[in-house]
């Protein structure tokens, strides 16, 4: 599984790996071209970016009526 040579990473891609890919945003014309290991290593870094990006999330306090912003 974690050969970068392993035959699996060069099919075509699932198409739950190409719906997640399209829901994030890649374009249909990377879409066309990647194989099943590129999409698994561009999914990865989509995610590991988006997790980064949130740092800080908003939250509401029912007791105070305030809001306020916690660090993850």
């Amino acid at each position: 599984l974690i050969s970068t040579n392993a035959e699996w990473r060069m099919t075509k891609p699932s198409d739950a790996q190409l719906e997640l890919l399209k829901k994030m945003g890649v374009t249909a014309s990377v879409l066309a071209t990647v194989s099943k290991g590129q999409a698994s290593r561009l999914i990865t870094k989509l995610i590991d970016k988006k997790q980064e990006n949130r740092t800080f999330q908003r939250k509401y306090n029912p007791f105070n009526g305030k809001w306020y912003t916690k660090k993850i």
